[in-house]
């Protein structure tokens, strides 16, 4: 299975506020569990949201892989309830509800001033929305974050690169970098 070039997410994110990161579909799960390492290691605050896997799944993958969960909140959109309250956890009952969902990005943000956000994943909102709706939404939501001083990683699979979010995205964005090239 190909595995994603090597990368340093922070040097990434410092020379561009806003980024995409293409993530080879084959080592979406690695790429994911280094992207958090990396930027754990620094002590950064990581703002991460989810819409693929509960943010208790991941809490786990990353205790496993020895990652320290303690500089991460998540917001968790359109996933299972999770079991026990934990603070960290914000849970949207709804991905397609882009109202709440931009809310509480933007409150957290204002909050917590993280230095990492990491929106898990573009290509997990085309299944939810269609390509208009998800372009007004990045483009609106890539607005409001750059008021701030977080730097924003937007995740997407290789095999949805050629959507017309990603191919509208490059407008909003900073820069995009393809972990598999």
């Amino acid at each position: 299975m190909p595995a994603a070039r090597p990368f340093d997410i922070v040097k990434e994110l410092k020379e561009a506020q806003i980024s995409i990161l293409v993530v080879p579909s084959t080592a979406y799960a690695d790429t994911i569990n280094e992207l958090a390492k990396q930027a754990s290691a620094r002590k950064n605050k990581i703002l991460y949201v989810t819409l693929n896997r509960p943010a208790e799944t991941l809490e786990q993958i990353f205790k496993k892989k020895k990652i320290p969960i303690s500089h991460f909140t998540f917001i968790q959109a359109g996933l299972s309830k999770p079991k026990e309250k934990d603070d960290r956890v914000h849970y949207l009952s709804s991905v397609s509800d882009l109202t709440q969902l931009s809310l509480e990005i933007m409150e957290i943000v204002k909050k917590e001033s993280p230095q990492i956000l990491v929106f898990d994943s573009l290509s997990t909102l085309l299944v939810y929305l269609d390509e208009t709706t998800a372009v007004r939404f990045l483009h609106y939501i890539i607005t409001e974050l750059r008021g701030t001083d977080t730097r924003v990683a937007f995740t997407v699979l290789d095999t949805e690169s050629g959507s017309e979010l990603v191919k509208d995205a490059t407008l909003f964005v900073d820069k995009i970098v393809d972990l598999g090239a």
